[in-house]
Order: structure tokens, then sequence, then C-alpha cells
């Protein structure tokens, strides 16, 4: 009896295009915080060190690359005193160095046979086993 009288008031003050207005509305609503939740869900074990990718034992140090540098010659690389200075401190337990690849790596997409094209040059890096907290065959 009451869900009759609060329909016919509903149908008397508000129109169906309203009403579905409404419910869209809501499931809009309703699917933002679904993906709320769920991005929340995904984002804490980052923050909780729970499997993190984000290690707090682990320091990467790297020096700014300019453009002026590179076409005056100054390469990104610590010098063996720099890193002899990092192995000193009190601090650090172990130093390990990036290598690079020697080989040329270039990627290029072309817009069919027009002769546009957009390259772009990579480059690969190495760090030592013992660095690497992931068995092989895993």
């Amino acid at each position: 009896m009451k869900n009759n009288i609060i329909w016919k008031l509903l149908r008397k003050h508000v129109s169906t295009s309203q009403l579905v207005g409404f419910s869209l509305a809501n499931l809009v609503g309703l699917g933002i915080v679904i993906l709320a939740v769920q991005f929340y869900q995904d984002v804490r074990p980052v923050f909780n060190d729970e499997e993190s990718f984000i290690r707090k034992d682990y320091l990467i140090i790297t020096r700014n690359v300019t453009a002026v540098g590179a076409m005056m010659g100054n390469g990104s690389e610590f010098a063996n005193g720099d890193i002899a200075d990092l192995e000193a401190q009190p601090w650090c337990r172990q130093v390990g160095r990036f290598v690079n690849s020697e080989f040329a790596i270039s990627a290029t997409v072309g817009l069919g046979d027009s002769g546009r094209a957009m390259r772009s040059q990579f480059f690969f890096e190495s760090i030592p086993d013992e660095f690497i907290d992931v068995e092989a065959d895993q």
C-alpha cells in the first residue's frame, strides 16, 4: 500500500524523462565510485610496501643530460672518483653501474608511400645481476 502511494506521488510530480535522467546519472555516479575504489585497491600496495615496485633500499643516481653538454662532448657517466666517493658513504652498502648497449637501436613509423616518417633512437642499459630481485625462471 505504501509503495503505491509513493509511486503515485512520483508519477504526479516527476516526468518519465526526469526519472530516466536521474537513473542514468545515478548509474554514472556509481560507476565513478566503483572505479575510484578499484583504483585505490590497485595503487595501495605500491605505497604500503606490499610487493611494491618502488623499493626503499635502492637509490638510482643520474646526471642531467643537456643538449649543449651533449654537443660539447660532456658525457652523463660518473667518473671513477665519483663512484669511489659514493662507496665511501656510510649509508651506502653496494654500488652498481648501468651498462650501455654497444649497438644502435631505432624505430621508424611511416605514413604509407608519402615518404613522411617519424624516427626515434633508443638505447638499452643493463644492471648487474645481484641488483635484480626476481629469479630468471620467474
